[in-house]
């Protein structure tokens, strides 16, 4: 799952609540809102320098401190939820705006269930937050032998759809749980570069 044009969805009212939820000092949170609502930005274009605009919605990309702002603001989206029986383990986590579900369990018709039931959870915070998912970047695989049918991830409409080939922070799974797809990948981007490279020889 991927959180949808995040930076710019912040609202700060709800960021302000988030912080003072977790306990943060009020003269930080005060400090953080007057930080997000004073940005500006120049577009500079064939030599020419546009004038200053200023930035209402969301927190800069690119500053150092956005990626703290940021995750403060999806910690509830995707806090890790563990969940342990003796036929099924789930679990739910995120890199900055990235979530990942993992199961697994005796069956599948168990871990799609499971499956749906943690994505309506994740998404419902989401959509409370002003982040819903990116549509194009949320996508499901099951691993292993067999036919994994199909799964009731319903996302406005849109089917979240069953691929083939898995990435996680760079790395690439095949359904089988090899990395020959990652080694493949970066194999051909490799010649692309070398191809590019022998071109400006």
């Amino acid at each position: 799952m991927d959180v949808e044009g995040g930076f710019d969805k912040i609202d700060m009212d709800l960021k302000a609540d988030f912080l003072v939820a977790r306990d943060c000092p009020i003269v930080i949170v005060h400090w953080v809102r007057v930080w997000a609502a004073q940005h500006t930005v120049t577009f500079w274009f064939n030599s020419r320098i546009s004038k200053e605009c200023h930035l209402s919605r969301g927190i800069p990309q690119g500053s150092l401190l956005s990626p703290f702002v940021f995750g403060v603001y999806v910690a509830d989206i995707f806090r890790p939820r563990l969940q342990y029986s003796r036929s099924i383990t789930s679990l739910t986590v995120s890199y900055v705006d990235d979530g990942v579900i993992t199961m697994a369990g005796d069956t599948r018709g168990m871990v799609k269930g499971r499956l749906e039931e943690s994505f309506v959870e994740c998404r419902i915070v989401a959509v409370g937050h002003g982040m819903p998912f990116s549509k194009l970047k949320t996508e499901w695989i099951g691993f292993g032998d067999g036919d994994w049918g199909s799964c009731r991830l319903d996302h406005d409409g849109a089917d979240v759809f069953f691929i083939d080939d898995l990435q996680i922070l760079g790395f690439r799974f095949g359904r089988d749980g090899s990395m020959d797809n990652h080694v493949k990948y970066w194999t051909q981007r490799g010649l692309e570069v070398r191809g590019r490279i022998g071109a400006i020889a």
